[in-house]
């Protein structure tokens, strides 16, 4: 419980950053060449997706999700459950983040 809030947090800290980051860009010079703010948002965006999408893909999950699971699973379809619970977590921080 403690680590999702960490993580809730730190991709909470990093969707503000990357958002106020983004609103002092002029709409018409966003340049994502390397050096610039652009390229900067772009790189930890890149970074949370990457996290996201690795959590759902770890094999402990996708084995406990098959229809028939295997016999002595190493995580319990619970554990897995509330693993599931804390990525739709971090997924609905960083997509709902402004609105809070």
């Amino acid at each position: 419980a403690r680590m999702q809030t960490s993580y809730s947090e730190l991709y909470s800290s990093l969707i503000r950053l990357e958002l106020q980051s983004f609103r002092t860009l002029p709409a018409r010079s966003v340049s994502f060449q390397e050096g610039t703010i652009g390229r900067h948002i772009s790189t930890v965006m890149n970074m949370l997706r990457t996290g996201i999408l690795n959590g759902f893909r770890r094999s402990e999950v996708l084995a406990m999700m098959k229809k028939d699971p295997e016999p002595n699973p190493k995580v319990s379809k619970h554990g897995v459950g509330l693993y599931l619970g804390s990525l739709l977590n971090h997924l609905q921080v960083c997509l709902f983040e402004e609105k809070r």
